[in-house]
């Protein structure tokens, strides 16, 4: 597999603490532009994701994610030292105005009825060694106090602006006084973030706290994909409609057809990427009619293209999956559950090489259960992260750049996991 640097991740640090599998008291995580999770069944692999498509969710609808586990109660971690709230506190950036790190804290509860209720939310920079603690509080952007939402006053603040049940208060931040304006809070189970889904307020917003509306967009943008949607129903079989965007390929990939046509539009050469896998395949085509796109595959010897609603469920899922890393218009960050499923196991190696493509356009995690994906970061270790179940919750370890060292006669970093000398097995 070749190796690059690959571009700084958005996504630096993840702290997520009594939320599904982890515990209380659970450590920040540092990302890469690149990991790989690997662990047992149940060790919090896809609990790490969930967290991390929960943080995506706060400027879209992040009571809607929470019922998609039914709710609340089924966030909140049930092991020692369980309580009625859960966080997440990410370090996401830089934010280019700027060039400093940006510091994004969510708690959620629930209320009486089970209901979810937004408890906390700070925006700020992130602290750094090089300023000092007066000025790092006045950096605080965004925060809440007893249920109303607190956003600095910021030089040019035009007095026709006025929010609905604005007043002024003042509120201790590090130390000191801040006059900040404050508005009710009219959905209790709505981020903040959440309000640049209207036109005017985002326009407000943008000149009032900038920040906001550019956290707003990156988080939005982060693309969590789970298990694969390839059975005989599935939206990716059927003919879609055409006015979907091709830029960016969605959840439940029932634009596919679009971004395989965006794909080959703007990079022909990409069709050497399938060649790799299946010799036998020549293209990918589409065809529109009457307002929906249907998607072909051609391969040398057939006179007939294939339709997709004969695709394989493997041929399917491998496409689903290329056309998130290839898709024109990249996430901040890219989420795959077991990108794998449905290859031959000899196709991870070539898979081995595209994940290396995409970490130079977008961060990129993964979880896998492949040995011959692991094998695949012999000579980067680092980039493999072991998820293990502890009774205080999950617990993630990266590898140490060095383990191949403390092996040198057992093979490739794959052959190390399975006979045990990671961990990540039980």
């Amino acid at each position: 597999m070749r190796f690059v640097e690959g571009r700084a991740p958005f996504l630096r640090r993840l702290q997520v603490r009594g939320l599904l599998s982890f515990g209380p008291d659970t450590p920040d995580f540092e990302f890469s532009p690149l990991d790989v999770l690997i662990g047992a069944n149940a060790a919090g692999k896809s609990n790490f994701l969930e967290a991390i498509r929960l943080l995506a969710a706060a400027p879209t609808d992040l009571a809607a994610a929470v019922r998609r586990r039914g709710g609340v109660g089924d966030w909140l971690w049930k092991g020692r030292g369980a309580s009625r709230s859960a966080t997440l506190s990410a370090e996401v950036g830089p934010y280019p105005e700027t060039g400093r790190m940006l510091r994004y804290h969510l708690e959620i509860t629930g209320d009486d009825e089970g209901g979810l209720v937004v408890s906390d939310e700070r925006v700020e920079e992130a602290p750094s060694e090089s300023v000092s603690e007066d000025d790092r509080a006045a950096r605080h952007i965004h925060g809440t106090l007893n249920g109303e939402r607190l956003t600095r006053v910021a030089e040019g603040w035009k007095p026709g602006w006025s929010y609905p049940e604005e007043r002024e208060a003042e509120i201790e931040i590090g130390g000191g006084r801040k006059l900040v304006r404050s508005q009710s809070r009219s959905r209790p189970d709505e981020s903040v973030l959440a309000r640049h889904r209207d036109t005017e307020v985002q326009h407000r917003d943008t000149e009032v706290c900038p920040e906001l509306s550019w956290l707003a967009r990156q988080l939005a943008g982060i693309a969590v994909f789970g298990a694969r949607p390839v059975g005989p129903d599935s939206p990716v079989r059927r003919p879609q409609p055409a006015g979907l965007s091709g830029d960016r390929l969605l959840p439940d990939a029932s634009n596919l057809a679009s971004v395989w046509r965006e794909i080959e539009r703007r990079e022909p050469g990409r069709r050497d990427d399938l060649w790799r896998f299946l010799p036998r395949w020549e293209r990918l085509s589409t065809r529109e009619s009457d307002g929906k796109i249907e998607w072909l595959l051609h391969e040398f010897g057939l006179e007939v293209p294939i339709s997709a609603s004969a695709f394989s469920d493997g041929t399917i899922a491998f496409l689903t999956v290329l056309a998130a890393l290839l898709a024109p218009s990249p996430p901040s960050v890219l989420c795959l559950e077991h990108p794998e499923a449905g290859l031959h196991y000899e196709h991870s190696l070539h898979f081995g090489g595209l994940l290396a493509d995409a970490c130079e356009r977008m961060q990129v995690l993964l979880t896998t259960h492949s040995e011959m994906l692991v094998s695949e970061f012999t000579i980067r270790p680092e980039s493999v992260v072991v998820c293990e179940r502890r009774d205080s919750g999950t617990a993630l370890r990266r590898l140490d750049a060095e383990v191949m060292e403390q092996w040198p006669d057992e093979g490739t970093l794959g052959d190390l996991w399975c006979m045990g000398a990671l961990g990540g097995l039980s």
